[in-house]
């Protein structure tokens, strides 16, 4: 019902959100340790000269249901938006998560931004009921890593 002025109604768009899946890595095995985790996407950060961050969703039982490449930065950083985190998980109905990004030109030691993003995505998981299993950093070719559950931090 239009109002009783003379301004112009602006249109409002209805829109939809779906998935799309580009590709399946065809990995249906629950992850249950870093290596897991590296197994999966090692390919993925294979010869990066730059800063890539991937979240990977689970299920219940720990099954990947998706894995999304959030975000792609310079050699040394990465900007991540936590929208841009949650998003995908929830497309996907994803009730877990791993964060996982590179140094391609650094140490495996997290930086101080590392360790903020895994406290606040830690917070609000805890409140959207999407839980942070793990944020695992990994060195140029995926051979090494750092896991912040593995020494206590989750």
């Amino acid at each position: 019902m239009r109002p009783h002025n003379d301004k112009p109604i602006r249109p409002v768009n209805m829109v939809s959100l779906r998935m799309v899946r580009e590709k399946k890595l065809g990995y249906d095995i629950p992850i249950t340790c870093p290596e897991g985790v590296i197994d999966l996407v090692q390919s993925l950060f294979q010869n990066s000269y730059r800063e890539m961050v991937l979240v990977i969703g689970l299920d219940n039982g720990n099954r990947p249901t998706m894995v999304h490449v959030v975000a792609m930065g310079s050699p040394t950083e990465t900007a991540v938006s936590i929208p841009c985190i949650f998003k995908p998980l929830y497309l996907s109905n994803a009730t877990g998560f791993v964060l996982v990004h590179n140094h391609p030109a650094s140490s495996l030691q997290p930086s101080s931004a590392d360790k903020k993003i895994t406290d606040s995505l830690k917070k609000i998981g805890e409140m959207l009921e999407v839980q942070i299993i793990d944020h695992i950093i990994l060195n140029s070719d995926a051979g090494d890593y750092y896991s912040f559950k593995k020494i206590g931090s989750l």
